[in-house]
């Protein structure tokens, strides 16, 4: 039988509706402002107190790992329905590339939180977790003879990180176009036939460690 009081259930039901607001709300604005983002602003976005915000994350820099992780789970929602379509494995892999470059488009700065956070153990999770369904899109599309074997996910997640790191400024200018462009440039450099590769990263984790030094400031 559960003990617990009736009126306790709509407290905790309050409580992490709140703190997902706060989350929503940190999602926007620090995609907007960046690491420089105040937690008064994230506040009032939120329609709470600041003390709700404290209570709920003690520093920016936890904030700013729930944020990671709730747009990193966002993008593998999104993969997964993609690879639960019908869609042939070249379709797949395409639509699964446009909708990852869709949903960086409108992140000027979160990228840059996303990257600063990324060595902390729930961010990297998610990271990994995003890994698998795009070497799960990947492998698919190797299997049916449409994208080139000596490729692999970790390939994919530097080519849509360069893309994410150089494009952000351009949403000022309203410039989808160029979004489209460098997606669609990445997929053709996906298909068979090309040059012959070096070798390249043996796995994510190696991908992770050798981009550290790069890193930039933490919140």
């Amino acid at each position: 039988m559960d003990d617990e009081p009736v009126t306790e259930r709509p407290r905790r039901r309050d409580a992490q509706r709140n703190r997902e607001r706060v989350i929503a709300a940190a999602t926007e604005v620090l995609a907007r402002d960046g690491l420089d983002a105040a937690v008064p602003e994230i506040a009032r976005v939120a329609g709470v107190g600041k003390g709700t915000v404290y209570r709920n994350f003690a520093t920016k820099e936890e904030l700013a790992v729930a944020v990671a992780v709730a747009r990193l789970d966002g993008f593998e929602r999104r993969l997964a329905e993609v690879l639960a379509t019908d869609c042939s494995p070249a379709d797949q892999l395409r639509t699964l590339v446009l909708a990852i470059v869709d949903r960086i488009r409108p992140d000027r700065s979160l990228g840059e939180v996303v990257e600063a956070v990324a060595d902390d153990p729930e961010v990297a999770a998610a990271h990994q977790r995003l890994w698998a369904r795009t070497a799960e899109a990947l492998e698919g599309a190797q299997r049916a003879g449409v994208a080139r074997d000596d490729v692999d996910a970790t390939d994919v997640t530097v080519l849509l990180s360069a893309v994410a790191r150089t494009l952000p400024p351009l949403n000022l200018g309203g410039r989808p176009e160029v979004w489209d462009r460098y997606a669609l440039l990445l997929l053709d450099a996906l298909r068979p036939g090309g040059s012959p590769l070096p070798t390249g990263f043996t796995d994510l984790a190696e991908m992770r460690s050798s981009m550290q030094p790069a890193r930039g400031r933490r919140p």
